[in-house]
């Protein structure tokens, strides 16, 4: 029973170092500077997650913001192609104007309109630079958008495999509380009529606490794995 109590002391002692671990780290999460006093609410039960990986995929697609990011990166290197492009072609401009001159009459008139034309025929290879320049750009941001896809699948891959393990997780140790709850219920029985031990009946409070120790962390991993996912997609939750 020292033991016991020697074991349960240690327990506690390394589950406040974590609690106080924890809640720094969510504090600077948070961007707070200090501890102020405030309590976190119990967890709700954990929901469920219906949105299918081909889903998930597309999503990101839409909303992840590198991803986007990119993706504008890349139209501005389209766009500025098609301006290097345009550059090699000569530009045309029209002109108009409107004067008088004199102080008495008649008064001289001068009107004029017409075009202009400007085309550099040769900038020193100028031009040509700049266009591959541009086209360079767009391949690299390409490149980037490609990698940027890929990582995004692989984490929407690994995001799912955890779901579905820690689901089936979550189930098993829910039964196992629901069994340790009914064992007990069984040895209080037996207990209060002498058929069993003070013994068995520690040995039944103690697996009841650690299934139910075991389904918490479940959860916790559950939820873990879905937030996973949401930051995957962008952060557009669709339960």
């Amino acid at each position: 029973a020292q033991v016991d109590l020697g074991n349960a002391q240690l327990t506690l002692i390394k589950a406040r170092t974590a609690l106080s671990a924890a809640r720094a780290s969510l504090n600077t999460s948070l961007g707070l500077a200090s501890d102020p006093a405030y309590m976190l609410d119990r967890p709700a039960a954990a929901g469920s997650w219906t949105m299918s990986f081909e889903e998930a995929v597309e999503t990101a697609r839409q909303y992840h913001p590198r991803l986007q990011g990119f993706l504008l990166r890349e139209n501005a290197a389209r766009a500025a192609i098609d301006a290097a492009v345009a550059d090699f072609y000569p530009q045309i401009t029209l002109s108009a104007g409107l004067s008088w001159s004199g102080s008495l009459t008649p008064v001289n008139w001068l009107a004029f309109v017409g075009p202009a034309l400007d085309w550099v025929v040769f900038s020193g290879w100028q031009k040509t630079g700049a266009l591959h320049g541009t086209v360079a750009e767009l391949r690299a941001t390409y490149a980037n958008r490609a990698q940027e896809e890929q990582l995004i699948y692989l984490d929407l891959r690994t995001g799912y495999a955890a779901l579905e393990d820690t689901r089936e997780s979550l189930k098993i140790a829910s039964l196992t509380v629901k069994q340790a709850e009914e064992t007990l219920v069984l040895v209080v029985g037996r207990f209060e009529v002498g058929r069993a031990s003070s013994v068995e009946l520690t040995d039944a409070q103690v697996s009841l606490a650690n299934a139910r120790a075991a389904e918490i962390q479940a959860r916790y991993d559950f939820e873990i794995s879905i937030a996973a996912i949401e930051r995957s997609v962008g952060g557009t939750r669709k339960p």
